[in-house]
């Protein structure tokens, strides 16, 4: 089965020195150390592109910070496409802009790699909201749909953001 997964776009959400900064708000639904190795896997993705992605659990401190907020969302609404593992709202400027609906992620293989797929959510929604642009690559972690060749790939490592990802990530430097 394949899997979709949300379009975002926003303008850049650059904080200090090029960091951006994520805040999750998990509310006792992803156990903490999928949690911590899922933003791990998408802190590292980022990096090897060449952009500093920061997690934090608590919330911006003022209502000028332009960081990402991400809602991990223990089931999806029932009118969303069954394959919807995420979806942003690129037109918010503050709160939560990206959903990930956990049951779905840790569906997946029947939950054996929720973290590594949790990863490859995050990275892929976060990059929507730091492109700026509703776009998707036929390859790597901006694909519109991973297929069971994908989730194989994952289990071995990282997918890759795709060369002209990369370039659109690093223009919001």
């Amino acid at each position: 089965m394949k899997w979709l997964l949300g379009v975002a776009m926003l303008t850049s959400t650059l904080g200090r020195a090029g960091e951006v900064t994520v805040y999750i708000h998990n509310v006792v639904i992803a156990p903490g150390p999928v949690l911590v190795r899922a933003e791990r896997m998408a802190a590292g993705m980022f990096a090897r592109a060449g952009v500093c992605v920061r997690f934090r659990t608590d919330t911006p401190h003022t209502a000028s910070d332009r960081a990402i907020e991400i809602g991990l969302d223990a089931h999806a609404p029932a009118d969303r496409d069954p394959r919807v593992l995420a979806y942003a709202a690129p037109h918010e400027r503050a709160g939560t802009r990206i959903h990930i609906f956990y049951n779905r992620v840790s569906s997946i293989h029947g939950g054996s790699m929720t973290a590594i797929v949790l990863g490859h959510v995050l990275a892929h929604e976060i990059a929507h909201v730091l492109e700026g642009v509703s776009r998707h690559s036929s390859t790597g972690v901006l694909k519109a749909c991973w297929n069971e060749d994908d989730f194989t790939a994952m289990a071995a490592h990282p997918l890759r953001f795709a060369p002209e990802d990369v370039r659109l990530l690093q223009a919001t430097r």
